[in-house]
């Protein structure tokens, strides 16, 4: 059964538009078959047959259809938005973008974030969302919508995005239920996620993926759409999940929808875990946790603070009390770095740094002046995302000077030989805690290829080993 028609190249749009891709080939490529095609014009597009998908055709005939059925006294759809009176930011963006080859016209947006003048002197989030809302559509765009998009392969988006569906963004509601489709908390990912689905191309530079996906969802808050979805039907079934990181939440948020009745217990006293209090709100704004949190608990979430499980509560009881028990806990166990002198004063590992902290910002009464770098020389021991945190939160504190060791060597500014595509380019970065210390202090802060043998006393330093977790 046939599902194309072969139709002979006859609509002027048709000719016109394969006539530019003649003529842009034969400039770049000088190839004397299209030199020849060019030259019989438009004699020459009778060799050329059109294959047109019959599904295709019949959706075209149809959407014709609903326009003009809309200029009509026809009944009116049951819901109707209302003509906002001043547009979106994102509403006056052209809509003649060239979505084919738009990866080809319009240049990435390279900076995403405010300027690093202004944004050390405060703690509000880096990123510039006016600055992305406003290029939003131009740089979706730029997605290629490939065959085989590498966005989604098992080097690119790990919860397995349907990036190309939501890049579209012709409709900010569709594109939201495509995100929602397999991430649970694009805001979070959006903020934070290193991207790994933006480095799977060759000779372009990506498309800002996270950063649209950010957009997408923050619109949606914005916009009232995110309401609670509480589940219709019980199973009866009840899940004690221990720990309310990120992959707590997560789980809690399937189980939830699956029908299941979920506790979820928290040692800390506020719900999130290395979303609360392992990322400085610079980089992830609380109210933006908080908002979620929120949600999940009005879709029927039981959050359960200041338990901590083993001395609080027992496993047996859990075990007893619960149809199943799940372990998401371990983010903010570190790796120790046992040299001599490690039990001196002002060592500290990065995560209790950056948590103290974050509780004292909360409006907590902690004793913070043994983790606050005003007036102090910072090291950094350790590179990665908790150790530009670090960076930047010493820099906010007011920290006199901050250096970073890291025991790999410098990386290329391009991939290595032994670095092809799609692996993870292992290339030198220069994330936001970098850019804002170099203004402040002149240099990068960071120091390659050093491996630390031994702590000194010194006066007025600060240590913070940023090593990964266990």
């Amino acid at each position: 059964m046939m599902m194309v028609d072969l139709l002979p190249l006859e609509l002027p749009e048709d000719l016109s538009f394969l006539e530019s891709i003649l003529k842009e080939f034969y400039e770049k490529t000088g190839s004397a078959v299209a030199q020849r095609i060019l030259a019989g014009w438009p004699n020459s597009a009778k060799s050329f047959v059109k294959v047109f998908p019959q599904e295709y055709q019949r959706v075209l005939r149809q959407t014709a259809e609903e326009q003009k059925a809309h200029l009509t006294n026809g009944p009116m759809s049951v819901v109707s938005k209302p003509a906002p009176v001043i547009k979106d930011i994102e509403d006056i963006i052209p809509e003649n973008l060239d979505k084919v080859r738009g990866f080809m016209k319009y240049p990435r947006k390279t900076n995403p974030y405010r300027d690093p003048g202004e944004r050390q002197k405060d703690w509000n989030e880096i990123y510039d969302f006016k600055g992305v809302r406003k290029t939003i559509k131009t740089q979706a765009a730029r997605c290629m919508e490939c065959g085989v998009p590498f966005c989604q392969s098992s080097h690119g988006c790990p919860l397995g995005n349907i990036i190309p569906k939501w890049n579209d963004l012709e409709d900010w509601r569709e594109a939201l239920n495509q995100l929602l489709q397999t991430n649970n908390f694009p805001e979070f990912t959006g903020r934070v996620c290193p991207a790994p689905c933006e480095v799977l191309v060759l000779r372009i530079t990506p498309v800002n993926i996270k950063h649209i996906e950010c957009a997408i969802i923050d619109n949606a808050f914005e916009k009232g759409w995110m309401i609670p979805q509480i589940p219709v039907v019980r199973t009866g079934k009840k899940i004690a999940v221990i720990g309310s990181g990120p992959s707590g939440l997560a789980a809690a948020a399937q189980l939830n929808k699956a029908g299941h009745t979920v506790h979820v217990y928290e040692r800390n006293d506020r719900v999130g875990g290395l979303l609360e209090y392992g990322i400085p709100t610079m980089k992830l704004s609380k109210e933006v946790v908080k908002r979620r949190v929120d949600l999940l608990a009005e879709e029927g979430i039981t959050f359960h603070t200041n338990v901590n499980v083993g001395k609080d509560i027992s496993a047996k009881t859990l075990l007893q009390e619960n149809d199943a028990v799940l372990l998401t806990v371990g983010a903010t166990w570190p790796r120790d770095l046992p040299i001599p002198g490690r039990d001196l004063n002002g060592i500290h590992f990065a995560m209790n740094f950056l948590e103290t902290w974050q509780k004292h910002q909360l409006g907590n009464k902690i004793d913070y002046d043994h983790v606050n770098a005003k007036g102090k020389d910072v090291l950094v021991i350790g590179g990665g995302d908790t150790g530009c945190d670090c960076i930047a939160t010493s820099l906010r504190q007011g920290a006199k000077s901050i250096v970073t060791f890291e025991i790999l060597p410098e990386p290329p500014e391009g991939r290595a030989m032994d670095n092809p595509w799609p692996q993870w380019p292992k290339i030198f970065r220069v994330d936001y805690g970098h850019d804002e210390t170099k203004l402040k202090f002149g240099k990068d802060p960071r120091n390659f290829g050093i491996l630390s043998e031994k702590f000194m006393m010194m006066v007025k330093v600060m240590l913070l080993v940023s090593a990964l977790s266990k």
